[in-house]
């Protein structure tokens, strides 16, 4: 094999590999998440006050209000409380909920990210590595993208506005964004 060769080869079969890896990481991703999703305790200390304020939609409550001993408001936008409050209609008030819509969020953010990649490069692979990438940094990043927090639906919805208008910069693209 001529120099060349023997690097293009080398090339692939590394390219290859860290294919295979970010597949594991993407694997490990799901299984860990898998398993803390239904846990009955909080995974991290704003969970609770997550579900409090999910069940004071559900209860017809504001959901902003002055702090008080019995309930002081956390400090988010309410789309997230208002579609966990959804889920919890089916799901019944609690962790799971909540959890679910942030494990939903990040398996969007997943795919966004490896969307983006991809039309950018035009090539899957590439789109692969990125999303194996970021789920590789899960237990890096904090854990926090399984759990009740806001943190996954706001990153789902930042990274959608920026595939639209990347995608599109119209002002149609814009406004979809």
């Amino acid at each position: 094999l001529s120099a060349p060769e023997a690097t293009a080869g080398l090339a692939r079969r590394l390219r290859t590999l860290a294919i295979v890896l970010s597949g594991l990481h993407l694997l490990g991703y799901g299984v860990v998440v898998a398993l803390r999703v239904g846990h009955p305790y909080a995974l991290e200390w704003q969970e609770g006050a997550m579900v409090d304020q999910m069940r004071r939609l559900l209860a017809g409550l504001p959901l902003y209000g002055k702090p008080a001993l019995e309930f002081t408001p956390q400090i988010y936008a309410p789309l997230y409380f208002h579609v966990s409050a959804l889920a919890s209609r089916v799901l019944g008030v609690g962790f799971l909920p909540l959890r679910l819509v942030s494990v939903a969020a990040s398996l969007g953010c997943l795919a966004l990210i490896h969307a983006f990649v991809r039309r950018e490069t035009g090539d899957r692979g590439a789109g692969l590595l990125a999303a194996g990438l970021f789920a590789a940094c899960y237990a890096i990043s904090g854990a926090w993208l399984g759990i009740g927090r806001v943190d996954s639906l706001f990153l789902f919805f930042a990274l959608a506005a920026i595939h639209v208008l990347r995608g599109d910069a119209s002002a149609r693209g814009a406004l979809v964004s």
